[in-house]
């Protein structure tokens, strides 16, 4: 008969009257836990909102750098000698323009025609003054199509320290590092993580 008792004691899936109570026998814990679960979904969807504007205007390039491919290029528009425009280059965590192929010169050489189209603008090459080799900044050889043309016909060679490249009309030129030009900077674009 003990066994009975205990049965009828217990209340199973008996539905209250009071309709607040249907998820919790509280209120007070109910109607707190309702609270902070709206916070928490209004957070997310505030979330997702900002994710989604943030990621439809990601740009893998700093303000007023150009993209191409996986480049991003800033035209310098002050005058500086070469290791000037280099150490400005470097100030803004890239080095001076590096071309690696004809198709980018040309990208460059169309870019400059919207901004200075008859300037001169200092490359990251140079020339080793012992061997007379020109390096890119990491050290490697440019393209044979792209190695400079022709020294600037006013130097002579007792004037010259070191030459340095520089771009004009869609070409590689070399002069005195010393030469006052405009200047490129180069860096890598900016992978998205969205």
């Amino acid at each position: 008969m003990h066994e009975e008792e205990l049965y009828t004691s217990l209340q199973w899936d008996n539905p209250t009257s009071d309709s607040s109570q249907k998820c919790f026998p509280s209120t007070k814990i109910s109607g707190t836990w309702c609270a902070v679960m709206l916070i928490f979904c209004m957070g997310l969807l505030a979330t997702s909102i900002f994710l989604g504007i943030k990621a439809s205007s990601y740009n893998p390039c700093p303000h007023n750098w150009i993209q191409n491919g996986e480049s991003c290029y800033f035209v310098f528009e002050s005058w500086k000698i070469w290791h000037s425009a280099k150490e400005d280059c470097l100030k803004k965590r890239s080095n001076l323009l590096q071309i690696d192929s004809k198709e980018e010169m040309n990208f460059i050489s169309s870019s400059l025609q919207k901004v200075k189209p008859s300037s001169d603008y200092w490359v990251g090459l140079s020339q080793d003054q012992a061997t007379g080799w020109w390096f890119w900044h990491d050290d490697s050889s440019p393209l044979p199509e792209l190695l400079p043309k022709k020294k600037a016909e006013s130097m002579s060679p007792q004037t010259i320290s070191q030459l340095c490249g520089y771009l004009t009309h869609n070409s590689l030129y070399a002069t005195s590092c010393t030469s006052w030009k405009y200047f490129i900077c180069e860096k890598k674009a900016l992978r998205s993580s969205v």
